[in-house]
């Protein structure tokens, strides 16, 4: 009988209470199951993994690093080691260990464009204070600003109070504040979806209309999070499966030789806004078109005729199509497709529907043309985007 070669002891150091952590490990176990004869071992990254890296006699680490003396004493050790998500030991670009990373700029347009995509003229962000997650907040501040000021659009930034001391309420009104004091309506990026439940909280507290007169979009889509927020939190599903499928697969090529220098950069690009309530309202001064862009919202996934939109406001068919047009850039068929399209991401990624069932939920006829315009529009089937979502 052969024998079986033992497998590779890779060890984990991360928050297995975060839920963006959670989905990292996934991908890390899905690259596991299909390329890698790995025995995982997860340490959580909040107790002591300075003294865990010191100690650990494996094959591999993948570490979330967050702290410089635990960035020291990954590169100390000679065990191949990949650092993720963080990036704080390689904010002065520093440090040798390859690491992979969200693209916090790429996040920062998508949220920008999104908001922008909702006639705001203002916009805002939203982050965190103290050190865990600053590195990441610090990006995303300062790519959001950045964008924001290329196109001309004012921002405001807001991180909170530093004091360690500080209570939740304090925390809050201090928040609050700093929302009261905004000119209205403004879009909002919070830094993740804890922050954004956070911003909407500080909103009702101080009567600000949400979304009319603050939209807001938060980041890592963290459904619970997201439906229990009040109302239901728009985010950025930027894919921390992905991340660790990609972590993992540079690990295994250090392992065995591999071209994944030490040093190595690779970002993770995010996929796309799921919209929910919270950015659900367009900034628009022309009533008569933000009445129909609210019909179109409300009833773009079941029969909808030009006629129904028309019926629903107070225009002419045609002062409504070039005042629509005019202001959105969009047609008011285009319109109805593109709601019915961002609908049937939506209906993927959740992944328990059938196609079939995601084309009929969404407002299209078959799943033959649901899978054409679609792959019109991003480039690939509805079947290879729900894949895609699982690498």
């Amino acid at each position: 009988m052969g024998q079986f070669a033992p497998p590779l002891q890779i060890a984990l150091i991360l928050d297995s209470r975060n839920f963006h952590d959670r989905k990292v490990v996934r991908g890390i176990t899905a690259y596991a199951q299909q390329h890698g004869n790995w025995s995982l071992h997860v340490e959580d990254s909040s107790t002591n993994p300075r003294s865990f890296v010191r100690s650990w006699a494996g094959d591999g680490i993948i570490a979330l690093v967050h702290s410089r003396p635990v960035a020291a004493a990954l590169e100390e050790t000679s065990i191949p080691t990949v650092g993720i998500q963080d990036g704080y030991a390689w904010s002065e670009k520093k440090a040798s260990l390859p690491y992979v990373a969200a693209d916090n700029e790429a996040i920062a347009r998508l949220a920008l464009e999104h908001l922008l995509q909702q006639g705001l003229k203002r916009v805002a962000y939203c982050g965190i204070s103290g050190k865990r997650g600053a590195f990441r907040c610090l990006e995303r501040s300062r790519a959001f600003k950045r964008l924001a000021a290329e196109k001309g659009v004012p921002c405001s930034t807001y991180t909170g109070s530093s004091k360690p001391r500080a209570t939740w309420a304090e925390s809050q009104a201090e928040l609050g504040l700093w929302l009261a004091a905004l000119k209205k309506p403004v879009g909002i990026m919070a830094y993740n979806d804890a922050r954004g439940r956070q911003v909407l909280e500080a909103c009702c507290s101080i009567g600000a209309r949400v979304p009319d007169e603050v939209a807001v979009v938060g980041v890592d889509n963290d459904e619970v999070i997201c439906e229990l927020s009040t109302p239901h939190l728009s985010s950025i599903e930027h894919s921390g499966r992905e991340l660790g499928y990609k972590a993992a697969m540079m690990l295994g090529n250090l392992i065995v030789g591999g071209a994944d220098s030490p040093g190595r950069e690779l970002r993770v690009a995010p996929h796309e806004v799921v919209a929910r309530h919270s950015t659900s309202t367009v900034a628009i001064v022309d009533d008569e078109v933000l009445a129909a862009l609210q019909f179109i919202r409300e009833r773009a996934c079941g029969p909808l005729q030009i006629s129904d939109i028309v019926s629903a406001t107070k225009s002419s068919r045609s002062t409504l199509k070039r005042r629509f047009k005019a202001i959105t850039g969009r047609t008011l068929l285009a319109e109805i497709q593109r709601v019915r399209l961002e609908r049937a991401k939506q209906f993927l990624a959740a992944g328990h529907l059938s196609l079939r069932q995601v084309a009929k939920k969404s407002g299209f006829c078959s799943v033959q043309y649901l899978s054409t315009v679609f792959r019109q529009h991003f480039g690939q089937t509805p079947r290879e985007y729900r894949q895609s979502l699982e690498t």
